[in-house]
């Protein structure tokens, strides 16, 4: 049985709140390897492919006018075109060298006192729009003008480096006041309520944007209406309901005028009643809705139960919500032979009514001024401590005139869309930079923002030594290689090669990352089906028994080495870097029960009589490699296919391995696991029988085509949220962000025990407990001990984990080297969860450096 309630949750990929401020700006440092690259844009990235539609479609009715009125020209454009795309070819098949030659050099633009950041990025930001940006690059050249309203800093104790943070103003004048009390009984908060609901913030009186324009509490009403536009509907609008902050109406009023499935349970609660009968008994001929797939797996039609003619979504059921509940009670409690009060928990739960969102003013949402530098955010479930500043978001700034001026109307619509930071002259910043160049897939300068607050403020100031930032769009690792030991670059992400080389070299540093490449194979029956052929056979996918022989097949420690820079083996869907006490420090993967959670994965086990004496011994040793097992494991999946007709013995198995781009980083990946899976099954029933494809023509669609079941294998996974793994693993769950949606956690139950009682509940209902969102279940955050929710998130670890459809293969940690003109904050002391190595110290002004490298011969050695 399956719990159909949503809980929207933010895109994953940018979800470090105040990275964007306190990271180190003045250069993009920890530059990843290519490889990693590669696999954290295809877990991140989304493409606005509407626009690029537009402008196809566009050209091909010019390119079909021209030719409509002379051939001879249809055939000239032709030519043209042909000529260009093998120009194109061309360039991008520029040898090191001559892309080199193409760029701009430090010396071409040094003067004294100046420090300019010289970047190479490998791919362009298209949209750094708080309200819509869509990428990593997008997010990160729009931190660079954005400032936020309170972040976290280092903590010191009598002078000295610690772990810890503290957290203090930045726009804001002061640490959020927390109001709860002046407005409990109001917005839903309730009359007792003391703390976590209500916060005011007030304002710094010398904030302005790049122009001189003041920024005022009206400045922020009016960015925060825009974000939440009914008529825009824009990307990131969800920031202020679908996390752990969820801003009081928000949600109400970006949604109005649409209708909506809503549970019935919530309907009711909605419309005032104490209860779903109470509900009932004036609404009982209300029409019904139901999602019949997940709910049952078949139809309720005509007086009987039907195996098809019925799709996975919310539809109406024809029948009233009385009739409804009379279909539970059959099925779920006569068929099924479950208690009354379970069928009547499903009947309410997964039965939807259509809500209308109400028309709503802006008034009525929670977020509102109370002076011309003051504001107050109201949220419908409290927020304090840590979690109150970890989620402080969704406030950035958008600038009126030029905001306005970019909406355009969309054809066949009543939305409104908007151009608004997409080039320089709609661009106006309030961060420490300003941008004044930019060119798409070529390069973007900024400069300091002379107008920004921040420089009389010392320990903001001293954040941003960099005068000048200019990065270039750079896409081969070898030319930004050159470029590094020319002097052009402040680091360089190592590639594997050349790690090794570099390994005891006073300029290398290691960064941990939060990202884990997951091996995501591909298990929707249906869609394997669809692209068989005869004598070509994916449904061995289908048997998880096949899908855990090719992960038990693979050494992940061979393979960091051999794959990546500096990656460690991953062996869970969470690495060391998630934080699940903030207020200790304590990572999620040092609790006995994370650990413990894997070993019962990959068959280890310790204490007396076996190989290893105490859990940490054996923790230590896991490896998730047995070939052995593996190989046996390829002949039971073989069987079962046999045996279940999904394939005879002369059928290849041939799998599509798919990947964004075609690079040295991707051959690499594919042409390891492609040698390592054609070893693992010799000797085996598949032997000769295994064929894996490289595809690396997927694109942006990379993460789209494989949730539509277009290829069987694809290495990706989830970032962000380092502070709260207990949120992160919802991107495993949810069908909007999950990429394996035949894995269904709403599909059958789990058993799990906390304090002595034992609970069967799904792996979602599992984490709606977790997260705090069922009354019943006082398993969130404050309700019961951290002992209790790190239990439940292995649990759920666990079950995601032993389907075999997310493999984890490595935590990313990337291996650069630092240049010699610049050193990092805190790269002394240690690596900090929060604020990484700190922002860029210079040692060198432009003019200095330039004269430096030309005494070194015009190349410098790192060696």
């Amino acid at each position: 049985m399956k719990n159909l309630q949503k809980f929207l949750v933010l895109m994953l990929a940018f979800a470090m709140v105040f990275g964007a401020f306190f990271s180190p700006l003045a250069v993009k440092a920890e530059e990843t390897t290519a490889e990693e690259e590669v696999a954290e844009e295809e877990a991140t990235e989304e493409v606005a492919e509407e626009e690029v539609a537009e402008e196809e479609a566009a050209e091909e009715e010019a390119a079909e006018e021209e030719a409509a009125e002379e051939e001879a020209a249809e055939e000239e454009a032709a030519e043209e075109a042909e000529e260009a795309e093998e120009e194109e070819v061309e360039e991008t098949t520029l040898s090191a060298e001559e892309e080199l030659a193409q760029l701009v050099e430090l010396e071409d633009i040094a003067e004294e006192g100046e420090y300019t950041a010289m970047q190479a990025w490998t791919t362009s930001p298209a949209n750094w729009n708080p309200h819509t940006y869509q990428t990593v690059d997008d997010g990160e050249i729009m931190g660079y003008l954005i400032s936020s309203l309170v972040a976290f800093d280092y903590d010191f104790e009598n002078g000295d480096f610690t772990t810890g943070y503290s957290i203090i103003p930045v726009m804001a004048a002061e640490l959020p006041i927390d109001v709860t009390a002046e407005y409990a009984g109001q917005f839903n908060i309730p009359e007792d309520a003391t703390e976590g609901y209500a916060h005011k913030y007030i304002l710094r009186d010398t904030l302005q944007w790049e122009d001189g324009t003041p920024i005022n509490a009206d400045s922020y009403l009016y960015s925060v209406k825009e974000l939440i536009n009914p008529k825009m509907a824009n990307h990131r609008a969800d920031m202020l309901w679908s996390g752990a902050q969820v801003v009081y109406n928000a949600e109400n009023y970006a949604k109005q005028g649409a209708s909506a499935p809503m549970s019935l349970d919530k309907y009711a609660a909605m419309q005032g009643y104490e209860s779903v009968d109470a509900f009932l008994e004036e609404n009982a001929d209300l029409p019904a809705q139901v999602n019949w797939a997940y709910s049952f797996g078949e139809m309720f039609a005509d007086g009987e139960w039907l195996a098809e003619g019925f799709e996975n979504a919310i539809v109406d059921a024809e029948f009233t919500l009385a009739e409804m509940k009379d279909v539970f009670m059959d099925k779920v409690h006569g068929d099924w032979g479950e208690t009354e009060e379970t069928a009547i928990e499903y009947f309410e739960t997964e039965t939807y009514v259509s809500y209308d969102y109400p028309e709503m003013d802006f008034s009525e949402v929670g977020f509102f001024k109370t002076g011309d530098l003051e504001f107050v955010v109201v949220k419908d479930k409290p927020l304090v401590g840590f979690d109150f500043y970890w989620n402080c978001r969704g406030y950035d700034l958008v600038y009126e005139p030029y905001y306005e001026a970019a909406k355009t109307e969309t054809p066949g619509s009543d939305l409104v869309s908007s151009t608004y930071q997409t080039s320089v002259d709609n661009t106006m910043s309030y961060g420490p930079y300003r941008l004044v160049a930019f060119q798409d897939d070529k390069f973007f300068e900024l400069i300091k923002n002379e107008n920004w607050f921040g420089w009389d403020v010392p320990e903001l100031a001293e954040q941003y030594e960099a005068t000048r930032i200019y990065a270039q769009i750079v896409k081969q690792a070898s030319t930004r290689y050159q470029m590094f030991l020319k002097g052009q670059l402040n680091s360089y992400g190592l590639q594997p090669e050349e790690a090794e080389e570099y390994r005891g070299s006073e300029f290398i540093y290691y960064t941990p990352g939060n990202f884990t490449g997951n091996l995501l194979l591909q298990s929707d029956m249906d869609a394997l089906k669809g692209r068989e052929e005869p004598g070509i056979n994916k449904t061995i996918l289908t048997i998880r028994e096949f899908r855990q022989a090719l992960s038990w097949s693979i050494d992940r420690s061979d393979y960091a080495i051999t794959a990546t820079a500096a990656s460690v083996p991953g062996f869970g869907l969470l690495n060391s870097t998630y934080i699940a006490d903030p207020e200790t420090m304590t990572p999620y993967r040092d609790y006995d029960g994370a650990k413990e959670t894997l070993l019962n994965v990959y068959g280890m086990e310790y204490g007396e009589g076996t190989d290893y004496p105490t859990l940490d011994d054996a923790y230590s040793a896991m490896t998730a490699y047995d070939l052995d097992a593996a190989k046996e494991l390829f002949d039971v999946a073989y069987d079962k296919a046999i045996e279940q007709g999904l394939m005879t013995d002369g059928d290849v198995v041939t799998l599509t391995f798919s990947f964004g781009e075609d690079t040295e980083s991707t051959q690499r990946t594919y042409n390891y696991l492609n040698e390592n899976w054609k070893s693992a099954v010799e000797g085996t029933k598949l032997e000769g029988k295994l064929v894996i494809e490289y595809d690396p023509t997927a694109g942006a669609n990379f993460a789209k085509n494989f949730r539509n079941g277009i290829s069987d294998i694809l290495i990706a996974g989830w970032s962000g949220a380092s502070m709260d793994p207990f949120y992160l693993i919802t991107a495993y769950l949810q069908d909007n962000y999950r990429y394996n949606l035949a894995w269904d956690p709403n599909a059958y139950t789990v058993e799990g025990t906390i304090d002595g009682e034992t609970y069967e509940l799904t792996p979602m209902e599992w984490w709606n407990a977790m997260m705090g969102l069922n009354p019943d279940l006082p398993f969130g955050k404050g309700q019961t001990t951290e002992e209790n929710r790190i239990y439940i998130l292995a649990l759920i670890e666990a079950e995601i984990l032993t389907d075999y459809h997310a493999c984890p293969l490595y935590y990313s940690t990337t291996a650069a080297l630092l240049s010699q003109r610049v050193e990092f904050f805190s790269y002394d002391f240690e690596y900090h969860p929060l604020k990484g190595y700190g922002h860029t110290i210079y040692n060198f002004d432009d003019l200095e450096w330039t004269n430096y490298i030309e005494e070194q011969g015009g190349f410098l050695d790192y060696h």
